[in-house]
C-alpha cells in the first residue's frame, strides 16, 4: 500500500508557505488546530478526505494534484494563485469587456445621430445584446463550466434572432407582423447546438 502522507504534507505545506498563511492561520480558517496542520504537513497524518477536497478547492488545484510529488517551483506558483481573487478579475474583465461593446454602441450611435445617417441609429443598441452574449460565450470557453455552453448558445441564437426581428421590421416601416418567421430561425440553431453538445459528450 502506497503511503501518500509524505507526498500530500509537502505539497500541503509548500502551498501554505506560497500563499504567505502559518499554520495557525490556515487551522483557523478550516476550524483545525494548528497541531493538526503540522501533523498533515510533516506527514504524520492525512487529512479527512473532505478536509482535503476543501483544501484543493482553497489552493486552486485538484486532489490528483495534493496526491502527487510536485515540484517546489510549481507549488510556489499554484500556492501564489488565489482562486477567488483570480474569479473576481475574470469577471472584472468580462464586465469591462460587455462595458465595451456598450460604449462601442453608444459611440456608433453618437457618430450615427452626428451626421444625421438615414437609419435608425438606435437599433445598434439592440445589436448589442447579442454582441454581449458573445463576450459571455468566449469568456465562458476558457474560463466558465462546460455545462453552461449549451444554455449560452441558445440565448445567444435567439438575442440575434431578435435583433435581426427588429431591425428587419423597423427598417420595413415598422412592419412587426410581417418578419416573424425570423424569430423561429432559432429552434433549428437550437436543435443544432444541442445535437452538437451531444457529440462532444459521446
Amino acid at each position: 500500500m502506497i503511503d501518500l502522507s509524505k507526498t500530500v504534507g509537502k505539497n500541503l505545506a509548500e502551498l501554505r508557505k506560497a500563499r504567505g498563511l502559518t499554520q495557525g492561520q490556515l487551522a483557523e480558517k478550516f476550524a483545525y488546530t494548528d497541531k493538526s496542520v503540522s501533523k498533515w504537513e510533516h506527514g504524520d497524518a492525512l487529512p479527512d478526505i473532505n478536509v482535503l477536497k476543501e483544501l484543493a478547492n482553497f489552493y486552486g488545484v485538484s486532489l490528483d494534484y495534493l496526491t502527487t510529488d510536485q515540484s517546489i517551483e510549481d507549488l510556489k506558483m499554484r500556492g501564489r494563485k488565489d482562486p477567488k481573487i483570480e474569479a473576481a478579475n475574470k469577471r472584472l474583465i468580462i464586465a469591462m469587456m460587455i462595458l465595451f461593446v456598450w460604449t462601442l454602441a453608444a459611440v456608433i450611435f453618437g457618430i450615427m445621430e452626428y451626421n444625421h445617417v438615414q437609419y435608425n441609429a438606435w437599433l445598434v443598441f439592440v445589436w448589442a445584446f447579442p454582441f454581449s452574449w458573445a463576450v459571455f460565450i468566449a469568456s465562458n470557453h476558457f474560463w466558465g463550466k462546460k455545462s453552461y455552453r449549451t444554455t449560452l448558445w441558445i440565448i445567444f441564437h435567439y438575442a440575434w434572432c431578435t435583433a435581426l426581428y427588429v431591425e428587419l421590421s423597423v427598417d420595413g416601416g415598422n412592419a412587426w407582423g410581417t418578419y416573424w418567421f425570423v424569430l423561429f430561425m432559432g429552434v433549428p440553431l437550437m436543435i443544432a447546438t444541442l445535437l452538437l453538445n451531444r457529440i462532444r459528450k459521446v
